[in-house]
């Protein structure tokens, strides 16, 4: 093998500098044994007739039902996945393969070859038990609105400002980077929830606004919609499942996925192996 490659490289270095090449093997360039691979990102994506796939990783997010801001008035349910789906198909032939998840996960990204996946969101469901406080904001600023704390232990998120939920436009998760002074002097972490000020339409005072809402947050879980906070994790949780095979359909392969995107690395079919 050593010698037939160093003589493909002879070849080459006489086929360009001279005009009689030396035929050795037309139909190859390069070196025996040494498989070729190939990167390629998208949703979906086209791939030649391929050897096998390295990798399948799939990237997904939470899915938010509806659309326009939420709203009390226009309530955005959150869910999560339970598997993700990928299509092949080549014109004339097309198969279905799901990639099942071990719980319901509402967002992050599955290796389909490997089975290992990333958990990377959390989703906090509130029932109205939860330790909520404010401070006196002026109910009747239509700008600032008003502010909500929860100072309850959940898992750290990464960036605040990145999150859903099925009410309210805005929300974040904060991780002491306010001195705790806003909430009881507490250090620990704590959700903030920005509302609109016609949320509270009828209240009349900053002491009647927790109670308020803990009393809507109770109505929403017992009629079985409740609120709910989806957020990325600052630490991805790793997970395993069942990993999958997606043999090769004669001629190109078009992959799609029901999640977001895909990065795929894949050998290519070749005389040559």
């Amino acid at each position: 093998m050593e010698t037939f490659n160093t003589l493909l490289s002879l070849r080459e270095l006489k086929d360009h500098y001279s005009e009689n090449p030396v035929g050795i093997c037309p139909l190859y360039k390069g070196s025996i044994g040494v498989s070729k691979r190939f990167e390629i990102s998208g949703n979906p994506v086209v791939l030649p007739e391929y050897i096998s796939l390295e990798k399948l990783n799939i990237e997904f997010l939470p899915k938010q039902a509806g659309t326009g801001d939420p709203s009390p008035e226009n309530v955005r349910p959150i869910s999560g996945w339970g598997s993700v789906k990928v299509t092949v198909s080549n014109g004339s032939a097309s198969h279905d393969y799901d990639v099942p998840l071990p719980e319901t996960i509402y967002g992050g990204t599955v290796d389909a070859v490997t089975g290992v996946g990333s958990k990377e969101w959390y989703n906090a469901v509130f029932t109205g038990e939860e330790n909520w406080l404010t401070w006196g904001y002026n109910l009747t600023d239509g700008v600032t609105g008003l502010y909500l704390f929860l100072n309850n232990e959940y898992p750290k998120n990464t960036y605040p400002e990145i999150s859903y939920c099925p009410i309210l436009p805005y929300s974040r998760l904060a991780f002491n980077n306010v001195t705790g002074q806003r909430v009881a002097g507490s250090t620990t972490p704590y959700f903030v929830m920005s509302f609109p000020t016609e949320f509270f339409t009828g209240v009349t005072s900053t002491e009647e606004v927790v109670p308020y809402w803990i009393s809507y947050l109770k109505t929403q879980y017992e009629a079985g919609t409740p609120v709910t906070f989806c957020y990325k994790l600052a630490t991805p949780e790793p997970f395993k499942f069942s990993k999958i095979s997606i043999p090769s359909l004669i001629g190109e392969n078009t992959f799609f996925t029901n999640g977001e995107s895909m990065d795929i690395i894949y050998k290519e079919s070749s005389f040559w192996g």
